[in-house]
C-alpha cells in the first residue's frame, strides 16, 4: 500500500498531508483489522484522491440512486457508516456528501472480502 501512495505522492496525483492522512487510515484500521489487500488498496487509493479532489475544491457528483440504495441495503452497512465517520473523524478535510458516499462504496466491498 505504501508503493502505492508513494507513487501519488512523488507524481503529484496527492499532497504529503493526504499522504499521511492515507498511511494513518492503513496503519490504524486496515492493519489492525486485517482487511483484504486488494479491497483496501483500491479503498484507499480512493481515500487518498477524493481527499485531494476536495482539497482541489473538484467534488463529484452524487452517486446513482440504484448504487446508492444498494450499499444501505448491505448488511455492512450501519458498520459501513460507523467506520467512515471514525476514519473522517482524522481528516482536516470536510467530506461532502457525495464523496462519502463513495467511500461507503469501497468499504462495503472491503468488509465484503473479510
Amino acid at each position: 500500500m505504501e508503493t502505492r501512495l508513494n507513487i501519488l505522492l512523488e507524481n503529484n496525483v496527492i499532497d504529503a498531508e493526504v499522504y499521511a492522512y492515507a498511511m494513518k487510515i492503513f496503519q490504524e484500521y486496515a492493519l489492525e483489522h486485517n482487511w483484504n489487500e486488494t479491497a483496501t488498496e483500491v479503498f484507499l487509493t480512493h481515500l487518498a484522491m477524493a481527499s485531494q479532489r476536495i482539497r482541489n475544491d473538484d467534488v463529484v457528483a452524487p452517486m446513482d440512486a440504484f448504487i446508492l440504495d444498494e450499499i444501505k441495503a448491505s448488511e455492512h452497512y450501519e458498520a459501513v457508516l460507523e467506520v467512515t465517520e471514525k476514519i473522517l473523524d482524522h481528516s482536516t478535510i470536510p467530506f461532502p456528501e457525495s464523496e462519502k458516499q463513495y467511500i461507503w462504496l469501497h468499504l462495503t466491498n472491503v468488509l465484503n472480502t473479510q
